[in-house]
């Protein structure tokens, strides 16, 4: 028993040594290495998408506009898809996977439609 004792023991100081060692060579090789043209942390400007301004809400664009044929395209594919959803199939929701804001689109062209609409 004493054996096993004295087994472990060397075991666990091998390990620590030889971890502790190559941690080392880790450190001193990325501080000396002549290959330092990586820079470690870039930060790079966000792209804004138009449709939004400067504090984050959403605004419709003035120079986007929807005529009377895409609108009831539109409202086709709304019905299309409320279809889909009242059968309960699984197309429905591959279709959203597949396309995550797919909805929110139709719901922001309907939007733009009524917008100008109102003008």
């Amino acid at each position: 028993m004493n054996t096993d004792f004295k087994r472990l023991k060397l075991l666990l100081i091998f390990f620590c040594v030889s971890a502790g060692g190559y941690s080392i060579y880790l450190i001193v090789n990325s501080v000396f290495s002549p290959e330092r043209k990586q820079k470690a942390l870039e930060i790079q400007q966000m792209d804004i998408p138009k449709h939004f301004n400067k504090s984050g809400d959403e605004t419709i664009m003035p120079e986007a506009t929807i005529d009377e044929q895409t609108c009831l395209q539109i409202q086709d594919f709304r019905k299309y898809m409320d279809s889909l959803k009242l059968n309960r199939t699984n197309e429905y929701d591959s279709i959203l996977q597949a396309r995550p804001g797919l909805m929110d689109s139709v719901q922001v062209l309907e939007q733009i439609y009524l917008s100008q609409k109102q003008k």
